[in-house]
């Protein structure tokens, strides 16, 4: 559980302490058990340090899902910003007369090569944004939740 060293003049927490074995005695820079005492956390500052805690959780959630793959026309096609930049700029490319190669194909997560046209090409990176767009709204979600939630298992239940 965590505990603080509080002040007993001022109320101020000195510092915070998870291990109740391991608490730091009294004597140096803390003076002496007149002036600091050690006490439980209050149940805000619990759900606080929760909410920091599963805020940092759905946000690895949403990044390894964004980066899991997007399915379209069959297969799974990578969705990290390295592959997404790609798209752009061959996209880019092309809307500036590029015209694409005989046989371009684009490559799907087992190495599978796709042909691909423009319309192709349209149609994966409408896909990724899909994808983009469905993750990050319910990332904002699974924020609103954690930011509403009263106790600590409450934020501790929110998913992605």
């Amino acid at each position: 559980m965590l505990q603080q060293l509080t002040e007993i003049k001022t109320g101020k927490v000195i510092q915070e302490h998870d291990d109740i074995t391991a608490l730091p005695v009294f004597g140096g820079q803390w003076g002496d058990e007149k002036q600091f005492v050690w006490k439980p956390a209050p149940k805000v500052r619990l759900v606080e340090l929760a909410r920091a805690e599963a805020e940092g959780r759905i946000k690895g959630e949403y990044q390894t899902a964004l980066d899991a793959g997007v399915t379209y026309s069959g297969a799974v096609y990578q969705s990290d910003a390295k592959s997404i930049s790609t798209l752009a700029e061959v996209l880019t490319a092309i809307s500036n007369g590029w015209p694409l190669p005989a046989g371009f194909a684009w490559i799907d997560t087992v190495n599978k090569p796709h042909p691909a046209d423009i319309v192709f090409l349209k149609g994966l990176s409408t896909a990724l944004a899909n994808h983009k767009a469905v993750l990050f709204a319910r990332l904002q979600i699974a924020k609103a939740a954690i930011n509403a939630a009263k106790t600590v298992t409450a934020v501790n239940k929110v998913v992605l």
